[in-house]
């Protein structure tokens, strides 16, 4: 391992140490445990398959895949579910993505540049923070995409197809920075695609393909494309608001008062924003230089996907989905760097580096002082613990609280949802947010049943003493 090797390693490492940093400080959210219902109530899954008699999650939701649930069941089986064992492989994964981002820009332009975009990602608060609670989910994608780009750098096209087919399975809007990528390879890098197919090699490479992503399109078959009809729904909207997600991810913002409560400690924006404009500038004034190629694939392959975002749907207004144009952005401004006088690339780096690990670190200085608040609430660990040892039927009545209950008993803890109508009986505990945080608009106007009334027995804090929960009993109405 050579001295820039030993440096990413120390960044890969820093990036770990950011992601598990108080890492039971937020309670466990519904969308972080999607892939825990094939697991734990496989029945429930969106499609599934038999294989010698034992049934096989295939699709989560119709445009979310089982991978994750696939990949999971060993590290259940040798670990309760937790913050740690839902949360740290997730971290591996970004820590791999580093490792692999810094090798494909050092194959492909030089190990300068590999280095600066591993260093502009290391601390990057959007990174970190959507990898570590990867609700969206984003870590596969991101693995699996580049470790793709990777795979046909080294000229391997059918692990690199597997890989693709793979990552749509996983979340089928991949195909946004998947389609980014091939457009720019088409446009920038067709010499070489064409040296390197064969037909042996196109073959080779569709049944790679459809190896990886066999359960999608299994799934697709079918069901009559539904992963298509259901999501496939273009038009410009809300395109403000996609544009401010776009900068807030960018800038590291993004996910103040949301992952953490807002109370203004510390520094609040990274210098990416910056370097990002200022490198497309100068990037017109490289044209002769070796990385004027390669910059422009990572920047136009951002843009394009980009591009599929602001014209879906009911997509590409989250950060979760903005954060899928990383690692590419970072690459296209260290591609630049890289051309620049060696002190002048090294000093950016480093500061960036370090605005990136202030914004980092403030979350977790906001996490800390004051915590967060549902759906993250850490109040979650302490109604979980209270309900142990009840043995009448729970009822919870507002999204988010019914899976992390459900995953931290392993599944063995009873409970139902009545998230539209409340049926009350006597018999059974219902769990409710108090009405500061009903995540549903008027989640709590349902609690009032004819003919029935209800009483909080109890209510359940956060770390911070504040009421999150409210334990609710009914009885009847005397005639």
């Amino acid at each position: 391992m050579n001295r820039t090797d030993r440096i990413v390693a120390a960044l890969c490492l820093l990036f770990f140490a950011l992601g598990v940093y108080q890492i039971s400080l937020q309670g466990l959210q519904a969308d972080e445990l999607l892939f825990t219902g094939g697991y734990y109530e496989p029945h429930f899954t969106t499609y599934a398959g038999w294989l010698f008699g034992n049934r096989l999650p295939y699709m989560q939701m119709t445009y979310v895949g089982s991978l994750k649930t696939w990949l999971y069941v060993p590290i259940f089986a040798i670990f309760d579910p937790s913050p740690a064992s839902i949360r740290i492989p997730a971290i591996l994964a970004g820590c791999a993505l580093l490792w692999l981002t810094y090798k494909l820009i050092s194959e492909t332009v030089s190990p300068r540049a590999g280095l600066i975009a591993a260093a502009l990602l290391a601390a990057d608060p959007t990174l970190v923070w959507t990898t570590r609670n990867d609700w969206g989910p984003v870590a596969l994608q991101h693995l699996l995409t580049v470790g793709a780009a990777l795979a046909f750098v080294r000229r391997r096209i059918g692990l690199g197809m597997f890989l693709v087919g793979l990552a749509l399975w996983d979340k089928s809007i991949s195909i946004w920075m998947l389609t980014g990528l091939a457009l720019s390879a088409i446009l920038l890098l067709r010499p070489q695609i064409r040296e390197r197919l064969s037909r042996s090699t196109i073959k080779n490479a569709i049944l790679c393909f459809a190896l990886g992503a066999y359960p999608l399109i299994r799934y697709n078959v079918s069901r009559q494309a539904r992963t298509v009809t259901e999501n496939a729904h273009f038009g410009l909207e809300d395109f403000q608001g996609k544009l401010h997600q776009l900068v807030a991810g960018i800038n590291g913002s993004a996910l103040f008062g949301y992952l953490v409560r807002e109370d203004f400690i510390g520094p609040r924006e990274t210098l990416t924003l910056y370097l990002l404009l200022a490198s497309v500038a100068i990037l017109p004034f490289l044209f002769k230089r070796p990385g004027f190629r390669p910059a422009l694939f990572c920047f136009l392959s951002a843009a394009t996907a980009w591009a599929f975002m602001i014209n879906t749907k009911s997509a590409g207004g989250a950060t979760h989905h903005v954060v899928l144009l990383w690692p590419w952005i970072q690459c296209g401004i260290a591609i630049v760097l890289a051309e620049l006088p060696l002190a002048v690339g090294a000093f950016t780096a480093t500061a960036a580096l370090a605005a990136c690990l202030a914004v980092t670190s403030s979350y977790h200085a906001m996490l800390a002082r004051t915590g967060t608040r549902v759906p993250w609430s850490d109040a979650i660990y302490n109604l979980h613990k209270r309900i142990q040892p009840e043995t009448r039927k729970i009822i919870t009545t507002d999204w988010g609280i019914r899976p992390a209950l459900f995953v931290l008993s392993k599944g063995q803890t009873p409970i139902e949802e009545e998230l539209d109508k409340i049926t009350p009986t006597e018999d059974k505990l219902y769990i409710a947010h108090v009405d500061e945080y009903q995540q549903f608009t008027n989640a709590n106007t349902k609690l009032e049943v004819p003919g029935w009334t209800h009483r909080v027995v109890e209510t359940i804090k956060d770390a911070h003493n504040r009421d999150v929960y409210q334990l609710i009993q009914y009885t009847p109405v005397s005639p």
